[in-house]
């Protein structure tokens, strides 16, 4: 399994709180697979996959089994983690 995360986007306020990351990933062979992430120990929901990725492609399609469609979005929500503590800090 080859795979890069290419950004991670924070966003913390009272009413919301996540971390999205976008990246891709491949099995070498071309085999089937299931696409799994956390942060900080917080599933990471994958939002969207097979998202189009030539640069992978060409980079890698010589020497690995890659389709064009390696690329992913995944969100990783602490809403309900922030809120927790923003009500523990106003006890």
């Amino acid at each position: 399994m080859k795979y890069y995360i290419d950004g991670k986007k924070y966003r913390v306020k009272p009413e919301e709180a996540y971390i999205r990351v976008n990246g891709w990933c491949f099995e070498e062979e071309g085999l089937d697979y299931e696409l799994k992430a956390k942060v900080d120990g917080k599933r990471c929901e994958i939002v969207q996959k097979q998202i189009a990725r030539s640069d992978v492609q060409k980079k890698y399609g010589k020497k690995y089994k890659v389709t064009g469609e390696s690329g992913f979005s995944g969100k990783a929500d602490f809403t309900s983690d922030e809120r927790k503590v923003i009500d523990e800090d106003l006890r």
